[in-house]
């Protein structure tokens, strides 16, 4: 009776051995799957973070866009203009001569 045990566990070991074989490529996709995950996982958070980076970016130029325009318009407002010619030596003018078209002198009447 111990020859027919002895016999049962060798079928037994070898049904074991064909079931890891079987199971194998599963372990190795689930490992490659499993990596993969982890590896995506990191690209997504350091991507994330540089999103975040250029968001900031991005309202500090928004920021300093809208100063400058405001300091722009500032600057160019007619009464700053003035200010500024008055500074340079130029005046109002006193008096304004206006040059016309000059007319024809020795010109041919138009029939």
């Amino acid at each position: 009776m111990k020859q027919f045990k002895g016999l049962k566990n060798k079928k037994n070991i070898k049904f074991n051995i064909s079931q890891k074989g079987r199971t194998l490529p599963f372990w190795i996709v689930v490992g490659m799957f499993l990596i993969t995950t982890v590896f995506f996982t990191i690209e997504t958070a350091t991507s994330g973070a540089e999103l975040a980076r250029l968001e900031h970016s991005e309202q500090v130029l928004l920021e300093e866009n809208r100063t400058l325009s405001s300091q722009l318009l500032q600057r160019s407002s007619l009464s700053n203009l003035s200010e500024s010619a008055e500074s340079l030596g130029y005046k109002k003018p006193t008096k304004v001569i206006y040059i016309l078209e000059p007319a024809g002198v020795a010109k041919v009447p138009q029939p």
